[in-house]
């Protein structure tokens, strides 16, 4: 016969839940499919080691990328991701946001920000952001080395290494940069003066004249701008007082003696006619301009009234004399 006590001394046991071991169940499939997932992303990442600088990337130009309308924002490719774009407005107006940059882009002549516009296309924008960043590496003058990162976010692929005055000094220069680098990710490129060039290398294939043409930024052609000539600085002369002796020496070309026969016919009556040879000699004259015009009649001998008589004068100018005998 069993006491009627014993009972009450007895633990009661409870019956479990069913609805527990469900939950833990359903606890065990969540985190199975959470170190599944864990084990995707680790494999689509690969040794992508930019991978949270791609989602910050994206976040940032997400966040500026308006609803409708149209966002005015500021990109500067020196500052770090996350911190590249800066809101300026919000507006619905086109020529209004068109106006609002103009006035920002006054604020950074000469500076790397540039002042962009925004679309509701999130696609359209992170084709503005590559479009500014080649731009703000194009140089106005001569060659820029450019560092070009495959591996990182748009708006920060690019950096300036060098800058060349020449292309043989800027493909000596690739080289030297090319045997440093051991990153197949990175690539050594230069850029020219022209933008659209320089648009091409960084995009590749992905290249389409539309994307420059049809961005509501528009990018002109950057000018040239000639380097300014060094002018050297002026030489210091003492003054000094040369004094030259100027000789002048007046050369007076005379002509050579000549021996003159002039014939005088000499009459000594009125019916007599004598001739008469008269050798007149004339010399040069001087440099003082001063003639002498003298003449000497010598050895005048009369033989006979019909004879030849012979007459010397020295004259000192070409001189005509007739002489006429009485």
């Amino acid at each position: 016969m069993s006491n009627p006590d014993d009972s009450a001394d007895k633990p009661v046991v409870k019956e479990k839940d069913p609805h527990n071991y469900r939950k833990v169940g359903f606890s065990m499939i969540v985190i199975s499919v959470s170190l599944v997932a864990i084990g995707l992303l680790v494999w689509a990442i690969g040794d992508n080691y930019h991978f949270s600088s791609d989602i910050m990337a994206a976040q940032e130009i997400d966040a500026m990328t308006p609803k409708s309308g149209y966002a005015v924002v500021v990109f500067d490719y020196t500052q770090p991701i996350g911190a590249k774009l800066k809101l300026v407005e919000n507006t619905n107006d086109l020529s209004e946001a068109q106006k609002t940059q103009a006035d920002e882009a006054q604020k950074y002549i000469g500076q790397q920000p540039q002042a962009l516009i925004f679309d509701s296309s999130k696609q359209n924008n992170t084709n503005s952001v590559a479009l500014s960043e080649v731009y703000a590496l194009t140089p106005n003058d001569g060659y820029r080395i450019v560092s070009f990162n495959t591996a990182l976010p748009v708006g920060a692929r690019l950096s300036s290494l060098k800058m060349d005055d020449r292309y043989t000094n800027a493909t000596s220069d690739v080289q030297f940069y090319s045997s440093q680098i051991t990153d197949p990710a990175i690539h050594i490129i230069i850029f020219g003066t022209t933008f659209e060039d320089n648009v091409k290398q960084v995009l590749g294939d992905k290249y389409t004249p539309d994307i420059i043409e049809n961005n509501l930024n528009k990018f002109p052609q950057k000018p040239h701008i000639a380097k300014p000539v060094v002018t050297p600085p002026p030489v210091v002369t003492t003054n000094a007082t040369q004094t030259t002796n100027q000789t002048t020496a007046h050369v007076i070309t005379s002509p050579p003696v000549t021996n003159h026969t002039v014939t005088v016919p000499t009459v000594t009556n009125a019916t007599q006619a004598t001739n008469q040879t008269v050798v007149a000699t004339i010399a040069p004259t001087n440099s003082t301009n001063t003639t002498n015009q003298t003449a000497t009649s010598s050895n005048s001998t009369q033989i006979n009234p019909t004879t030849n008589s012979t007459k010397t004068v020295n004259l000192s100018e070409n001189i005509s004399i007739n002489s006429t005998g009485h």
